[in-house]
């Protein structure tokens, strides 16, 4: 248990937890609109009558970009996983009133 307890403490380092969490949530919904868009380019680019060439150079951009994604991404997930394991377990016992025999 920390030294300096208390429950005010507790209470704002969960609320400070629980925006960071919101605020990596959203973060990660952007990248997984941007991974839909990246793939839709692929799908897209695939099918058009552009030169194989062109075509090779667009999708390794594109490949590049989804890699990037995916590593941004990651660091998002293993930041709010921190954040998460920031929080102390808090021990309530010292509350609990003594039983009368």
């Amino acid at each position: 248990m920390a030294e300096n307890f208390s429950i005010e403490h507790s209470r704002t380092k969960i609320t400070e937890v629980k925006k960071t969490i919101e605020d990596k949530k959203q973060k990660l919904d952007e990248l997984k609109q941007q991974k839909k868009s990246l793939m839709d380019a692929g799908l897209a680019l695939d099918s058009s009558n552009l030169d194989s060439a062109v075509q090779a150079t667009l999708m390794e951009s594109i490949n590049d970009s989804l890699r990037d994604v995916e590593n941004k991404a990651y660091d998002v997930s293993k930041d709010a996983n921190q954040n998460l394991q920031s929080l102390e377990p808090v021990s309530y016992t010292h509350l609990t009133l003594p039983t009368i025999a």
